[in-house]
C-alpha cells in the first residue's frame, strides 16, 4: 500500500506502524487562539492523547483570553529588542495572570498591558 501511494504522491499515515509513516498527527488542544500540539513521533499515540488531556485539564479558555489581550498590544512592542519585549511580557505571562483571568478578573490584565505600552512610548525602559 505504502508503495503505491507513494508512486501516486499520496501520502501515508498508518497509526500502528510509525515506519510507514509519511507524517505523524499530533494530539491538538485549542483554546481560543492557542493551540497546543503534542506528539510522540508515533511512538505512543495513546501517550500524546494522555498528555494533551493533561493540557486540557491545566489550561481553560483563559489562556486564550490571554493570548488575545496580547495580540492587541504586539504592534506596539515590535520595534524593541527581543529580549527586551520577553521581559516585559514576563509581567503578564504567568500563573497570577491565568488565575486572574479565570477568577474574571482581566482588568488587572488590562491594566498591566496598559502600564507596558505606556511605558514603551514613553521611552522609560
Amino acid at each position: 500500500m505504502g508503495r503505491l501511494c507513494a508512486r501516486r504522491g499520496i501520502l501515508v499515515n498508518v497509526a500502528d506502524r510509525p515506519e510507514q509513516c509519511d507524517f505523524v498527527m499530533p494530539a491538538v488542544a485549542r483554546r481560543g487562539g492557542v493551540v497546543f500540539a503534542v506528539s510522540t513521533g508515533g511512538a505512543s499515540p495513546a501517550l500524546a492523547r494522555f498528555l494533551r488531556d493533561e493540557i486540557l485539564r491545566r489550561f481553560g479558555r483563559e489562556v486564550g483570553v490571554l493570548a488575545r489581550k496580547l495580540g492587541k498590544i504586539r504592534g506596539g512592542l515590535l520595534r524593541l529588542p527581543m529580549a527586551r519585549r520577553s521581559r516585559l511580557l514576563r509581567r503578564v505571562i504567568d500563573d497570577r495572570s491565568l488565575s486572574a483571568l479565570r477568577e474574571g478578573r482581566g482588568k488587572t490584565i488590562d491594566v498591566e498591558l496598559g502600564k507596558i505600552l505606556r511605558e514603551v512610548k514613553d521611552g522609560k525602559l
